[in-house]
């Protein structure tokens, strides 16, 4: 086999495999400590600190579909239990994330979209929208750490993280009208789960370990592809 060639196909293999891992490795999700329950007492003090993306205690409002969710204010605190999940790999620019990429005074330097495609995400700096099936079997659009999508895929039972009802961009709605209709989903805002401050303050750790864990996996892999590929066929 042809140097380059051999080269070629290894880069490409190596590249993908990065990219794989550095866009499905979640450190958060073992760094992010559940921390004490947050009670219906604590909620409802009015001293204004927000509880989103904290753990709800056993006597936090639980939804039990779109209905009640359509009734709540923004400043209204609770949890869901989901029954099911769908993705509908539309994201949205994260409150913590940087707004703007490329330097600035250059003509790289420019605002990020503030919804798109899930998939087009490299540096994690956007939130999935989530269809969730509430326990009376109607849907609502959830943001959620992604400990929860994984164990809510898998079957399991939880509460997620204590949410309030945020608002879309009207860019959000567009492209999930047609997934909203087809489940007949609550498109009356999103509820949001995700502790704000915490990815904030842990942002950056966050991107080098997932930049570091894919460039490990680049650099091995591509390692081993060699080894094989002169093994199979020769140096």
């Amino acid at each position: 086999m042809k140097s380059n060639i051999k080269t070629f196909i290894v880069v490409i293999i190596s590249l993908v495999a990065g990219f794989f891992v550095c866009m499905n490795f979640h450190p958060e999700n073992w760094m992010k400590k559940e921390g004490e329950e947050v009670t219906l007492n604590q909620i409802e003090k009015a001293d204004g600190k927000i509880y989103t993306g904290r753990m709800p205690a056993e006597d936090v409002p639980r939804l039990s579909g779109k209905d009640e969710f359509e009734e709540l204010y923004q400043v209204d605190e609770v949890t869901v239990e989901p029954t099911d999940i769908v993705p509908t790999g539309i994201g949205r620019l994260s409150e913590w994330a940087e707004p703007y990429m490329g330097r600035a005074g250059t003509r790289k330097h420019k605002r990020k979209r503030e919804v798109q495609q899930k998939y087009l995400d490299i540096f994690g700096d956007y939130n999935e929208y989530y269809l969730i099936q509430c326990p009376d079997k109607t849907y609502i659009l959830a943001q959620m750490p992604d400990k929860y999508v994984k164990a809510l895929k898998k079957g399991e039972k939880v509460a997620l993280p204590i949410g309030r009802k945020a608002s879309m961009p009207q860019q959000a709605k567009s492209y999930l009208a047609d997934i909203c209709k087809e489940y007949d989903a609550s498109m009356d805002g999103v509820l949001y789960t995700l502790d704000n401050e915490w990815y904030q303050e842990h942002r950056f750790i966050i991107l080098l370990l997932r930049l570091g864990a894919g460039a490990v996996v680049f650099f091995a892999g591509a390692v081993i592809l060699l080894l094989l590929l002169d093994k199979l066929f020769g140096k």
